[in-house]
């Protein structure tokens, strides 16, 4: 998803970075049901919604966000990752749901090469 930029979806954004602070399961799924917000985008201080809610141990909001397309690798402004993040909160649920998220993104990733590789080698193969 792009990156929001309407006047609606900066809102929308306050919206889901402040719910996620909170810890409202709610409202973080109202919005990113909406479509309107890109899950990842990042608020004034340049954390993402998923980093507020590490940082805060919104543990069900965390694994919504995971669940739902929140980058696991996408750092702060400061150049914290969210596994940084999850180690300094001291919430061993939080470290394991984020080493999950990363598993997964780093296996599709390795599948993705590996597909791109095969193809590669065909193309070569058959020239």
């Amino acid at each position: 998803m792009a990156a929001t930029t309407s006047n609606s979806d900066a809102l929308e954004t306050t919206e889901l970075h402040k719910a996620a602070y909170e810890g409202n399961l709610e409202e973080v799924q109202r919005i990113v049901a909406s479509g309107k917000v890109n899950i990842n985008a990042r608020d004034k201080h340049g954390n993402s919604a998923l980093a507020l809610a590490i940082h805060f141990k919104r543990l069900p909001v965390v694994k919504f966000l995971l669940e739902n397309g929140a980058d696991p690798t996408l750092k702060s402004k400061a150049g914290w990752a969210p596994i940084r993040e999850a180690l300094a909160s001291g919430s061993e649920e939080c470290v394991r749901l984020v080493y999950r998220a990363l598993q997964s993104s780093m296996l599709q990733s390795l599948k993705r090469r590996l597909n791109n590789l095969k193809h590669g080698l065909e193309t070569v193969r058959f020239s």
